[in-house]
């Protein structure tokens, strides 16, 4: 009788033990999971604020996409009026060239009264803004081109 209740007692301990390392390993398994979650808590709340920060540099470029394409939309239409009026003075002046064919007055012979005469004549004027607006028109492009 000893005997089995000695083994009893063994077997009892036994289980108890059993029991205590088996709570211990859970407890540590849960304080492991424990960990493992406020990590990933953490990573995902980088995560989020990455993709806030992301999504806001989009619209950020999205904006500045939007405002470029404007500018050049602009741009175009008035480089576009400025071509059409260009053509329309070309026509003015080939017209009023055609209806008053002056004379050239560029060899030494000619006096410098004519030489100023013709200088103040509507199709020279016409000319010489034209060629001016070119230069002009020109400069531009080359410098937004630099820029």
């Amino acid at each position: 009788m000893k005997s089995a209740f000695i083994d009893n007692r063994v077997v009892e301990e036994k289980v108890r033990c059993e029991k205590e390392s088996a709570t211990k390993r859970f407890q540590q398994e849960l304080r492991e999971l424990q960990s493992r979650v406020k990590k990933f808590n953490a990573e995902l709340t980088r995560t989020k604020e990455v993709f806030e920060e992301t999504e806001e540099e989009i619209k950020r470029f999205q904006t500045r996409a939007d405002r470029r394409c404007e500018i050049i939309k602009m741009e175009s239409a008035k480089e576009r009026m400025v071509l059409s009026k260009l053509a329309e003075l070309e026509e003015m002046t080939s017209k009023n060239d055609n209806r008053h064919t002056t004379p050239s007055y560029e060899d030494e012979s000619t006096p410098e009264a004519a030489r100023n005469a013709e200088s103040h004549t509507t199709a020279y004027r016409i000319a010489r803004y034209v060629k001016i607006s070119c230069v002009m028109f020109l400069d531009s492009l080359a410098a937004y081109a630099l820029f």
